[in-house]
């Protein structure tokens, strides 16, 4: 149960090429990035291994009690073997430490984000970048790109919007 005091939550999108991170101390947006993982000739065990340093040395920066990770919820997304192997390590990287790991399904993140908007990757961008403001540029870019071009910094957004979902399921509790 989350009371008055600071909690930092470690928020992950996981995928194949990059990693979507943000680190929120309560509702302050303390850090986020896309950290890319792997190219087309990156081994299976170098990627693992990447994820492993990177959540590593964030862990071990910011501190964090809580780690919300976006559920693989997509059929692609569900069938890709590397994603599998991504979220298993991540798993198994935080079991043996005392950090509490929650896993949120995309459409409930989105829709807890998006209350009064269609429940969108966009509409969710948007929203966030309304509440974090220095975001909004990024927003700009990634709505402004064609339908077919991959958006980039949406992972960014949706790790914080995992994090926000996090925070609020705690204090429900």
């Amino acid at each position: 149960m989350i009371m008055n005091n600071k909690v930092k939550v470690l928020s992950l999108k996981p995928g194949t090429k990059y990693l979507g991170l943000a680190v929120l101390e309560n509702k302050d947006l303390i850090y986020w990035k896309n950290k890319f993982i792997k190219s087309k000739r990156t081994e299976e065990k170098k990627v693992l291994n990447r994820v492993r340093v990177i959540l590593s040395k964030i862990i071990d920066f910011y501190h964090p009690k809580l780690i919300a990770i976006e559920k693989l919820a997509y059929p692609q997304a569900k069938e890709s073997r590397l994603l599998n192997k991504i979220v298993k390590e991540i798993e198994l990287m935080f079991k043996g430490k005392k950090l509490r790991v929650y896993f949120y399904s995309p459409s409930e993140v989105k829709s807890f984000i998006c209350r009064n908007d269609k429940p969108s990757k966009m509409n969710t961008a948007k929203i966030i970048s309304s509440c974090y403001p220095w975001l909004y540029k990024d927003y700009e870019k990634e709505k402004n790109k064609s339908w077919f071009k991959e958006k980039y910094k949406l992972r960014f957004f949706d790790a914080i919007a995992v994090g926000l979902y996090c925070l609020h399921q705690q204090r429900r509790k």
